[in-house]
């Protein structure tokens, strides 16, 4: 199973976000049948995830999980019996106390995919490992609970509830150690499980800036992926490594056409393609290869240059033609071509400015 990198919550009783979400850059939608959707709705929600499960058969651009109750809620098995039918790719088990609960999952998956006529074994799993204060202390039982376990996250709202503290941040607004501790631990349970850590939710969805920073940590740590709550976070957690540049097709079968494309394009990129996604690793430039870069930037500048200087020649002498022709005076058109040629410069100064900017960036290490 390809390891996403977003993972989109959509409340479970929505069939409007719910076609939103799938229509969106995520890589995986999770349907939430938990804390988005209040007690009374909850039977509704689970034959609509159900419906939406069964009407999303090619997963082959976005994976769809749903997000069950805790198994000691008295609600999970309902949950199940409804969406198994729907071979969603994933779980997510909130809540989870250890390698325990995650082989007590696998039992009911197993029972539950052979009712279905599912693939067994198809239904994986990831655990929200760290929102109890037990549940802190089993995150070195992973490792062999079942085949199914994809991966580990982590939650500091239900953790910090659980420890009675009133907030889960510091002064600075960066979490408080408890709750760094807690997301450390998850990332060193999941290596050791030998499963995937998958970095929780960024909950303020406008502040892309501090987002940004935060992938960049989570990447830089070892977390594989990260939960979102709103689809403008997606271009953020989607983008991929500076030096790698991907392209996915929608239509699978141009593949070949956009490899050769960029083959023959003299970038000095070699395409690599696994059916879905194209990835092109960009090399550390060389100071020769700077150096052709700016070369390149400067024909391309010449040829601006070039452009502006045809446009001045054909205004004048479409000028010319009007005088000839005595439509305009002798002063009209020496007024006209000083404008003009002071135009000229400032066009001409402005892109001369742009190379310089370029050439600046191209060559600065």
């Amino acid at each position: 199973m390809p390891v996403p990198r977003s993972y989109l919550f959509v409340p479970g009783d929505s069939e409007r976000k719910m076609a939103k979400a799938g229509a969106s850059a995520a890589h995986a939608i999770v349907l939430d049948l938990e804390d988005s959707v209040a007690a009374e709705r909850l039977p509704a929600a689970r034959r609509t995830v159900r419906e939406y499960l069964l009407a999303a058969k090619d997963r082959s651009r976005q994976q769809v999980w749903v997000r069950i109750n805790p198994l000691d809620s008295g609600k999970a098995l309902d949950d199940l019996a409804q969406v198994v039918g729907g071979a969603p790719d994933g779980l997510l088990l909130p809540k989870c106390n250890g390698g325990a609960d995650v082989q007590r999952l696998d039992h009911y998956l197993t029972a539950l995919e052979h009712r279905e006529d599912v693939r067994p074994g198809a239904t994986r799993i990831i655990t929200v490992s760290t929102e109890t204060a037990s549940a802190m202390f089993e995150l070195g039982t992973y490792r062999n609970a079942s085949p199914r376990l994809f991966g580990l996250t982590w939650g500091a709202e239900d953790l910090s509830t659980a420890l009675g503290a009133s907030t889960n941040k510091g002064p600075d607004g960066a979490y408080a150690f408890p709750y760094q501790f807690a997301r450390s631990l998850c990332l060193i349970g999941a290596k050791s499980a030998r499963v995937h850590a998958i970095d929780t939710v960024y909950p303020n969805f406008r502040d892309i800036e501090g987002l940004a920073a935060e992938v960049g940590h989570s990447r830089r740590d070892g977390f594989a992926g990260k939960f979102v709550i709103h689809p403008d976070q997606l271009a953020t957690i989607n983008a991929a490594e500076a030096q790698l540049l991907t392209v996915q097709p929608y239509d699978k079968s141009s593949m070949k056409a956009i490899e050769k494309g960029i083959s023959e394009a003299n970038l000095g990129l070699t395409p690599s393609n696994d059916g879905n996604i194209i990835r092109l690793v960009i090399p550390q430039l060389t100071e020769e290869r700077r150096r052709e870069f700016v070369k390149m930037v400067r024909h391309i500048a010449e040829e601006g240059r070039v452009a502006i200087r045809n446009v001045r020649r054909d205004v004048m002498h479409d000028l010319r033609e009007l005088k000839g022709d005595g439509d305009v005076g002798a002063d009209e058109e020496h007024r006209a071509e000083t404008e003009l040629q002071k135009l000229t410069d400032t066009k001409i100064a402005e892109l001369d400015a742009l190379l310089k900017g370029k050439e600046d960036e191209i060559l600065e290490v």
